[in-house]
């Protein structure tokens, strides 16, 4: 069952209670991110999506491409019929296997073929800015100016996001965490560790681990690690423009080592474990804690409602004295328009339709139940799933702030390389600085190619 009280909280709320929390000394970690202070209430979900457009004097067909799994959503075909209603334009549809979509979209891109309108991951790592036309219109005074500058260059936004944000943090089990008498936040890596401590020797493994999927290794790196470029984003700047490696930081690399030492809490057998295995041990409290993206509760909930609800959702840092509670400013879906699209105008119009406020909640509907999570538009909020509402009320009333992860300081054109492979490295044993310099020669190598600044 949901968690009965629904809040909602908007991305520009947080940054703006941030404003007073340090203006008023409210805020002891420096950071320009505030605390979040959930207020309002969840809208209701629209049968029909409504918008300004109004009807094409000369309608055309746009050629909207996106990759299998996100064009098969319900919510997706709706606001595309609903687009279609209002305006008379027609949407041809593209879809591409997930695997190859990559691949053929940069192949389109190159080409006279390039569809009118693109569904993908926000952020120019996945498309670079030269390839597309910025977006105008309404939606610019619409967006929060923190997620705006995320894809935005020289004052020209490329990539507009369809999705809300979602907070990566740390679930845990909440009956787990009383009978050992662990109490939340935990707001420094020496706090984690002692819970961690208490945990194992109560016989509960204090961490979970799919190991199966090679990208949750990540998690606690770029949450916990988000406190090294907030404390100094002038690291990040330098990292970005090939000015240090990351090896040779003394924060990144001790940052890094306390990384690998949360490998004593994961269960040995974690790379034969998957998300079904983590997910029930947690609902059971033969595990206690696991780093995974709030947007997941559903999975939960759908295995067992009351055991979902004795869950938690928390911040998580590496750090001695900074925690955030962190969101990833470059992972949500968004929608862009190539340089080499036939109708530039009508695409232009359509992301305009498209991120108002029915529609987007429309697009992110799926079997009845809208999308939860922080709206990247000031003009509107979503609701928020139990892990959001928990994270919510505790930043709400221990004054964390909202803030990026780790990645989310690096420049937006700096190419992030195979990151995934030194963290699954180290996590085999590799020495943290080494597996540092691996990935570095990776980056370095994709930078040069791309022309980034700096390589």
């Amino acid at each position: 069952m949901a968690n009965k009280r629904k809040l909602s909280v908007s991305l520009g709320l947080i940054l703006a209670l941030s404003t007073t929390l340090a203006a008023c000394g409210g805020n002891n970690n420096n950071n320009a991110a505030g605390s979040a202070s959930p207020s309002g209430s969840a809208p209701a979900s629209s049968a029909a999506a409504s918008g300004s457009a109004a009807p094409a004097k000369d309608p055309v067909e746009l050629t909207f491409m996106g990759p299998t799994s996100w064009m098969a959503g319900s919510g997706v075909q709706d606001m595309l019929k609903a687009y279609e209603a209002a305006t008379g334009n027609k949407i041809k549809q593209e879809v591409v296997p997930d695997d190859q979509y990559l691949n053929v979209m940069k192949t389109k891109m190159s080409t006279n073929d390039a569809p009118d309108l693109l569904f993908h991951n926000k952020g120019f790592n996945y498309i670079p800015a030269n390839f597309l036309e910025p977006i105008t219109g309404p939606i610019l005074d619409r967006i929060d100016p923190t997620v705006a500058a995320v894809t935005t260059i020289d004052g020209k936004f490329y990539q507009a996001p369809v999705a809300p944000h979602s907070f990566y943090g740390v679930i845990y089990n909440t009956e787990v965490f009383d009978k050992a008498g662990i109490k939340v936040p935990l707001k420094t890596y020496q706090e984690f560790i002692a819970a961690a401590d208490k945990l194992l020797a109560m016989g509960v493994t204090p961490l979970g681990l799919a190991g199966k999927s090679t990208w949750t290794a990540n998690q606690p790196y770029l949450v916990g690690g988000a406190y090294v470029f907030a404390k100094n984003p002038e690291l990040a700047k330098q990292i970005s423009t090939n000015k240090i490696k990351p090896a040779d930081s003394p924060e990144y690399l001790e940052m890094i080592k306390r990384y690998v030492s949360l490998k004593k809490y994961i269960a040995k057998d974690y790379l034969s474990s998957d998300q079904p295995i983590i997910q029930k041990g947690l609902l059971d409290g033969t595990i206690a804690m696991e780093f995974y993206p709030d947007v997941t509760y559903g999975d939960f909930e759908k295995e067992d409602a009351a055991k979902a609800e004795k869950l938690g959702y928390m911040p998580f840092t590496l750090g001695d004295d900074y925690i955030a509670a962190t969101f990833p400013p470059t992972d949500e879906a968004a929608m862009s328009i190539p340089v080499n699209a036939k109708h530039k105008a009508e695409a232009n119009d359509f992301i305009n339709f498209a991120t108002q406020k029915d529609n987007f909640i429309l697009l992110n509907t799926k079997d009845g139940t809208p999308g939860s999570g922080i709206s990247p538009y000031k003009d509107f909020t979503v609701g928020l799933n139990h892990f959001q509402q928990s994270m919510a009320d505790m930043i709400a009333a221990n004054d964390i702030p909202a803030a990026p992860f780790l990645l989310g300081y690096l420049d937006p054109n700096f190419q992030l390389g195979d990151f995934n492979k030194h963290v699954n490295d180290m996590m085999a044993g590799k020495a943290p600085a080494q597996a540092l310099d691996d990935w570095y020669k990776d980056y370095a190598k994709v930078n040069k190619a791309a022309k980034t600044e700096g390589f």
